[in-house]
């Protein structure tokens, strides 16, 4: 296994901990602060400083003091910082003023020193974090580093396997936790491509405010603001080097929020995007995609006020429309103008876009002014809070003439308002007749508040209304006092709606209603949902409520905070009376009702709830459980619930790995697991009155000790090309036996390491590209049909190596999602065949005749099971003879899905419409949904081929919906939204069958520029996204099309190093053909003009470091991209 840096190094320091904790802690070693790390400062020049370490033997308290180095700040005398400790370990904090310092900590004993310790070079200054394309991110040209020793950052380094890494995954273990001096040769966490300019940027900025600088770089080479506001959102879009199924680009920012900046503080992000947008002409799209990502850093950072500075350029083609929304940015509130590059000289750029030496030298001038006065003035820091009230040392104190206990003052009562920020004064003094030092306290404060002992001040926005008793206590480490402060929350206006998001899940049953909700303003706090019943929430009664704290994965990948939002709200006995009952979810103390709400239930019972004094079932405290893979687990009795009556008690255990089972009769765990991982394991009991009460606790199966290594090695290179529900190819080859074929092994999980074998082949396919490639004879693809197992609606990573080898297949790990039910069915055994139908109708409130559905056939006459949803309210469905009856209640076009499953496949499904027309005889619209409803759709896609992406009803959630598209006020054509998309089923809209797609009409196709929008008929929804630009070449010129006509394409791919561009181009027609590396580099380019014949370039890209190349032709109104890939 190889260790990296960080993961050696944390090894060092835990061995160092143990050895001397067998020695009783004889000496004093520090965890924080780091070398070189930089605190931002507050708007008073100061910052809390953390220190953490252990506590040695004996010790009484903890000192710190920071030394001044060359006297770059303000040399604090001794403070006291820490007087106790938790299980061997102390933090605290030194509030230190802006400079540059050596932090010196002492731990002092009843006889003198313990201990001694510093961290040399920490700062007080100012923390900036780099955001953008390859203009912002870095490229060849590099200026020294800092001349300014105060200059720091978290040095990556591009080129090695570290660097590649975490690119491919955006996994934090691969960034670096040190910090170093930002000097020449060094590139900033996480994404830097090298120096650049920007550390010059931060030594002018250290010269100029006397402080010291640290900077991250996010930046993401080749990428616009529609890509990071998608990836912010957690949504994929196609990009030939970009890899969104990892959060890429924003996941930078992200990384950098949760590695570095949360422990450091920032001033802001310094932000240079818009060049890449020049083709979107949406003015307010473009605003929005910027706001989009920069809410969303924000949000992850929990601090509404993080300021950002936008850079200002003109594309290179002069698309105004970029320059408006960075003007427009700008000026948005804790947004700042940052840097004018439209004042830059023509040849301070080598392409129009990127920097020459000129350019890049004056740029990091540019940046520095732009940080001026006015800016640091008004941009909010986001700053550390103090760890501990620190407390000046007196270094000769006076004799102790006896201790007595602190002395309390009176305070007067205080006063705030529910859903409102809270801010106290500060709350008086204690006084210590000894003069000793007083650590303070303060209990009793309601959800919502908290206390800083440093400063006496209450903050926070309370949630909970009425009169609050607080015990306010000063402790002297011999003696404490206490005294009362009445809190009064009064009710006040409530919480905007605006500030949550949430909803019920669609399914509501007679267990529990389930969901999730949030704040967006403080996205990792938990929020009460109130429960009521009625036919309006108005007029509801309040059943209960339940604080939305459970984690799920989902909301955590959605970006909902730390995804500790899910709740489970089990429905109440007395609900259980057989009655339809509404139900209806508010956040509490705010407007905010979930969406989908209300739901309907009706479940059996008698209404009576549990007796009164019978208590449900209490869960054990339980440790975590540990096995090897393919090691029979010793079997294992898990403790048993208490229940105060003694009733009998059911249980249940799931999220077991496969080969492990549980016995609920005697609670027993056993088996012999087969994959290793960690699993959070569910135990549940349940009486005969209550739901089931659960606790949770996990289960390590690590992988065989002292297993066998690589037993296959050789010099490999290959590919996993396509992943999808068919097949999975690629190619694969050793250059030290070229003409051997090799055996791929394929996995699924979340690692390499942990993933589980399904599969092999031999990868001995002849493939013209690799032998014209120089792979050997060229039999070396391969293609493996998808096995049925993971056809099961679930989520999938697949990797693919050499079996038996450490080498995993490049473009490794790739995700796919695949309908079914993950068992393949018997050989020779057919799946049922749906019946042709026909449309149904009916009429509201009329009862329907009753009507049979054709039956499926069966070649091999298995038993079928039968389903039909979408029904409308008061028609129903009997499966055991597939009639249809009832009565109407609603008019509408339903869409209803007719299934059958025999006992080996799949369900086998088919649509058909049923139309319920109204009493007047007017049927509703037959072609899809429209009129009034509850819409949410998006304008994906618009191009020059076709228009896509999907809309649905909220209230009707299997009906297709008609989209019509628009250009002002004319109509340009419609289609029905009836395609099905997993995504969509995934993420609770209906039946999936909600997207569209729509074929640009010929009439657009005119070289015109046009804004399209797409909305609902018969409503006032626009779609979201809506409009969007289109310009499109005619269609008139020379009877073919340009989209046609114009094309490029490169061979041999993989190539060595030479490779031809063959391109065509229309007659007189301009263009340039790019050739950019995958940071984002331009590495050749050349201008040509069309000839409407295929053209040839050849060019030697060997000299290049890269193995991956963009190929890009470009004219006034169209971009073509090729991907090209280099094997040395």
């Amino acid at each position: 296994m190889r260790l990296t840096f960080y993961q050696t190094k944390r090894i060092a320091l835990i061995l160092a901990l143990f050895f001397l904790h067998l020695k009783a802690w004889p000496q004093l070693i520090l965890t924080s602060p780091s070398h070189r790390i930089v605190y931002q400062r507050n708007q008073n020049n100061t910052a809390y400083i953390p220190i953490r370490g252990n506590w040695p033997d004996n010790t009484r308290r903890i000192d710190a003091r920071a030394v001044a180095r060359d006297g770059q700040g303000q040399t604090t005398g001794w403070f006291t910082i820490a007087t106790s400790s938790q299980n061997g370990q102390f933090q605290g904090s030194l509030p230190t003023t802006g400079g540059w310092y050596n932090v010196e900590v002492r731990a002092v004993a009843e006889n003198g020193q313990s201990g001694a310790a510093m961290i040399e070079r920490v700062g007080v200054g100012e923390v900036f974090l780099i955001s953008g394309h390859s203009v912002a991110q870095g490229q060849d040209l590099n200026l020294g580093g800092s001349d300014d020793d105060r200059v720091n950052t978290a040095p990556v380094l591009p080129g090695t396997q570290t660097y590649a890494d975490y690119e491919r995954t955006a996994n934090q273990d691969y960034l670096p936790r040190n910090f170093s001096h930002y000097s020449s040769g060094v590139a900033p966490a996480p994404f830097a491509h090298g120096t650049y300019f920007w550390a010059k940027t931060g030594q002018y900025l250290a010269q100029r405010l006397n402080v010291p600088i640290l900077i991250f770089n996010a930046g993401f080479g080749g990428t616009n603001l529609e890509q990071w506001a998608k990836s912010a959102l957690g949504q994929q879009f196609d990009h030939p080097f970009v890899n969104s199924s990892i959060g890429m680009p924003y996941r930078n920012v992200r990384n950098a929020i949760e590695l570095y900046i949360r422990q450091t503080g920032i001033r802001g992000i310094l932000s240079d995007h818009g060049q890449n947008d020049w083709a979107n002409t949406n003015e307010d799209q473009v605003l929005q995609y910027y706001q989009t990502w920069v809410n969303q850093a924000r949000s992850d950072l929990n601090f509404p006020s993080l300021a950002v500075v936008v850079n200002r350029k003109t594309p290179f083609n002069n698309a105004p429309v970029i320059r408006r929304v960075q003007e427009r940015m700008s000026r948005l509130e804790n947004s700042f103008p940052g840097p004018d590059y439209d004042l830059l000289s023509a040849s301070d750029f080598s392409d129009g876009i990127h920097l020459s030496w000129s350019g890049t030298e004056k740029a990091a001038r540019y940046w520095s002014d732009a940080l001026n006065d006015a800016f640091f003035a008004n941009a909010r820091p986001y700053v550390l809070t103090a760890l501990s009230s620190a407390q000046p040392v007196d270094e000769n104190p006076p004799t102790d003439p006896g201790n007595q206990p602190p002395v309390a003052p009176t305070v007067s009562a205080l006063s705030a308002t529910v859903n409102s920020f809270y801010t106290s004064p500060a709350l008086p003094h204690f006084t210590d007749p000894n003069n000793d030092r007083l650590t303070y306290s303060l209990t009793g404060l309601p959800a919502g508040l908290n206390f800083d002992s440093g400063t006496r001040i209450i903050s926070g926005t309370p949630s909970q209304q009425g009169t609050f008793t607080l015990t306010y206590t000063a402790d002297d480490e011999k003696v404490r006092s206490s005294v009362n402060v009445t809190l009064t929350v009064n009710g006040g206006t409530t919480a905007p709606a605006a500030n949550f998001d949430g909803y019920l899940t669609q399914e509501a049953n007679c267990s529990t209603l389930s969901g999730w909700a949030f704040n967006r303003n403080e996205v990792n706090a938990h929020v009460t949902i109130d429960f009521f019943e009625g036919p309006s929430i108005a007029a509801g009664v309040p059943i209960g409520s339940i604080l939305a704290s459970s984690f799920r994965q989902h909301l955590k990948d959605a970006g909902k905070g730390n995804g500790e939002h899910w709740f489970d709200f089990p429905i109440l006995e007395s609900l259980k009376d057989n009655q339809r009952h509404t139900i209806w979810a508010r956040v509490q103390g705010s407007e905010f009702v979930l969406k989908w709400a209300p739901k309907t239930i009706q479940c059996a019972g008698s209404g009576t709830p549990p007796p009164t004094g019978n208590a449900a079932p209490v869960a054990p405290a339980l440790s975590p459980l540990s096995a090897t893979i393919n090691v029979e687990l010793p079997t294992t009795v898990l403790a048993a619930f208490t229940d105060a009556e003694n009733d009998p008690l059911t249980y249940t255990l799931t999220g077991l790995p496969e080969g492990l089972s549980f016995n609920a009769s005697n609670r027993t765990l056993s088996g012999t697991p087969r994959n290793s991982g960690s699993f959070t394991l569910t135990y549940a009991a349940k009486d005969p009155t209550h739901a089931p009460v659960s606790v949770s606790f996990s289960l390590i199966v690590a992988p065989a000790d002292g297993g066998p290594g690589p037993i296959v090695s050789g010099n490999f290179d290959g590919y996993l090309d396509g992943v999808n529900c068919n097949s999975l190819s690629g190619w694969v080859w050793d250059r030290d036996k070229p003409n051997t074929p090799i055996t791929v092994e394929f996995l699924d999980g979340a690692t390499v390491a942990t993933a589980v074998s399904f599969g092999t082949v031999v990868a001995d396919i002849y493939r013209d590209d690799l032998k014209n490639a120089g792979k050997g004879n060229g039999a070396h693809g391969y293609s493996f049909a998808t096995p049925e197992h993971l056809k099961d609606n679930q989520r999938h990573t697949i990797w693919a190596r050499v079996q038996g080898s450490e080498f995993v297949l490049k473009w490794a790990p790739k995700t796919i999602q695949c309908a079914g039910s993950g068992t393949p069915p018997p050989a020779g055994n057919a799946a049922p065949v749906a019946p042709a139908l026909s449309p149904l109708s009916a009429t509201i409130n009329v009862e329907l005749p009753t009507t049979v559905l054709a039956a499926f056939t069966d070649a091999e006459n298995d038993p079928l099971t039968y389903t039909l949803t979408g029904l409308p309210e008061g028609l129903s469905f009997n499966a055991n003879n597939r009639t249809l009856s009832g009565t109407p209640r609603n008019s509408s076009t339903f869409t209803l899905t007719y299934a059958a499953k025999d006992p080996t496949h799949a369900p086998v499904a088919v649509t058909l419409l049923l139309t319920v027309g109204t009493d007047t005889g007017t049927p509703p619209p037959a072609n899809g949904g429209s009129g009034p409803g509850n819409y949410e759709g998006f304008l994906d896609v618009v191009e020059c081929s076709s228009i896509g992406g999907w809309v649905w009803d909220r209230n009707r959630p299997t009906t297709p919906i008609r989209v019509e598209f628009v250009e002002g006020n004319t109509v340009i054509g419609s289609t029905e939204a009836n395609i099905y998309r997993d995504d969509l089923k995934n993420a609770g809209k209906g039946n999936g069958v909600h997207g569209y797609s729509f074929e640009v009409p010929a009439s657009l196709k005119d070289g015109q520029p046009h804004s399209i929008s797409g909305r609902v008929p018969g409503s006032n929804y626009t779609l979201k996204w809506s409009p969007k630009g289109l310009v499109c070449p005619s269609g008139a010129r020379k009877g073919v099309e340009s989209a046609a006509l114009n094309f490029v394409n490169v061979s041999p791919n993989p190539s060595k190093g030479q490779t031809q561009i063959q391109y065509r181009i229309n007659t007189g027609q301009q263009g340039e053909i790019h050739v950019i590396d995958i940071m984002g580099r331009s590495v050749w380019k050349k201008s040509v003009i069309g000839t409407s014949k295929t053209e040839h370039e050849t060019i030697d890209l060997s000299a290049f470091g890269a193995d991956n190349y963009l190929i890009q032709l470009q004219t006034d109104q169209q971009i073509f991209f090729k991907r090209l890939l280099i094997n040395r």
